[in-house]
């Protein structure tokens, strides 16, 4: 598995968690915020996470700064890398 496969799984995994907590994504330049995400939601997704891919997958703070779902993608990637 290449590091692009990592990513796409990783974007897939985003859009499915956003949208099971109510959020529609389509594509992964779409914005959490823009598509209607809040701040609970954005803690719903980081426990996600958490559960998912361990406790230093995705912090609030980075969640902010970077809101696209490639974005959060990416951090994650990162930190689990």
């Amino acid at each position: 598995m290449t590091d692009s496969d990592v990513r796409v799984d990783l974007i897939a995994w985003v859009t499915e968690a956003c949208a099971a907590l109510g959020l529609e994504v389509a594509k992964p330049e779409d914005d959490f915020f823009e598509v209607g995400g809040t701040s609970l939601i954005l803690v719903r997704l980081i426990a996600r996470a958490v559960d998912e891919f361990g406790a230093d997958a995705l912090s609030p703070d980075e969640l902010i700064e970077s809101s696209t779902i490639g974005e959060i993608a990416a951090t994650i990637q990162s930190h689990t890398a």
